[in-house]
C-alpha cells in the first residue's frame, strides 16, 4: 500500500494485459457466424500467409460468383447458402491464387486457408568499366576500385566489374599510386 494510504487497483489491469498476451500468442481462428436457417449453410474461415502465419486482409473470396473480401483479421463469411458442391477461389496480389471444390453441409462450415506468397527475386545491378590514363588513353592495370564496401582491381586491360549490386546511387572510388584519387 502506498504511503498516503490509498489503495491501487491493479487486478483489472493485469487481467487485461494477460488477456491481450493470450490473444497475441495464440493462433487466432475465425469466429463462426450465427447458425443459418434450417436447410442452409454458412461458410467461414481465416486466410493467412503460409510463411508468416499472419492474417491477410482484402483477399477476394469467390464462391461460384458470390464474392466477399477478408476483413483486417483475414476473416471471411458467406452465409445462407444452398447445401451443395461449390468451387471456391482465393485471390490477392502478391500471392498464388488458390482454388478448390467444397461441398457444404447444413449449418456452419469452416475453411481456413494459408496462401503462398509469390517469390519476387530482388533486383540486381552489375557495374563494369575500363580505367584509362587521362593523358595517354592507355588502360591502367592495378587500379583499386571501391564501391559500397566492395573492392576490386583493374586487370591488364584496365577492366573492372561488380555484380549483384542493389540498384541505386553509389559512390565509387578509384585509387592508384602515382595518380590522383578519383571519387564519383
Amino acid at each position: 500500500m502506498p504511503k498516503d494510504g490509498k489503495k491501487i487497483a491493479i487486478g483489472a489491469g493485469i487481467a487485461g494485459i494477460l488477456g491481450l498476451l493470450y490473444a497475441l500468442t495464440r493462433k487466432a481462428k475465425a469466429a463462426p457466424p450465427p447458425p443459418p436457417p434450417p436447410g442452409l449453410a454458412n461458410l467461414y474461415g481465416k486466410v493467412t500467409d503460409s510463411q508468416t502465419g499472419a492474417a491477410i486482409p482484402n483477399v477476394l473470396v469467390s464462391l461460384d460468383g458470390i464474392q466477399v473480401y477478408t476483413d483486417s483479421g483475414g476473416n471471411y463469411a458467406l452465409t445462407n447458402l444452398d447445401i451443395r458442391a461449390y468451387s471456391i477461389i482465393f485471390q490477392k496480389g502478391g500471392y498464388n491464387t488458390m482454388s478448390q471444390s467444397i461441398t457444404l453441409s447444413e449449418g456452419n462450415n469452416q475453411l481456413n486457408v494459408a496462401m503462398t506468397p509469390i517469390y519476387v527475386p530482388p533486383a540486381v545491378a552489375n557495374l563494369y568499366g575500363v580505367v584509362t590514363d587521362a593523358q595517354t588513353g592507355y588502360a591502367l592495370q592495378g587500379v583499386k576500385v571501391t564501391i559500397a564496401g566492395l573492392t576490386t582491381y583493374t586487370d591488364a586491360n584496365g577492366n573492372y566489374g561488380f555484380t549483384g549490386l542493389t540498384p541505386g546511387s553509389y559512390t565509387i572510388t578509384f585509387t592508384k599510386t602515382g595518380y590522383e584519387t578519383l571519387v564519383r
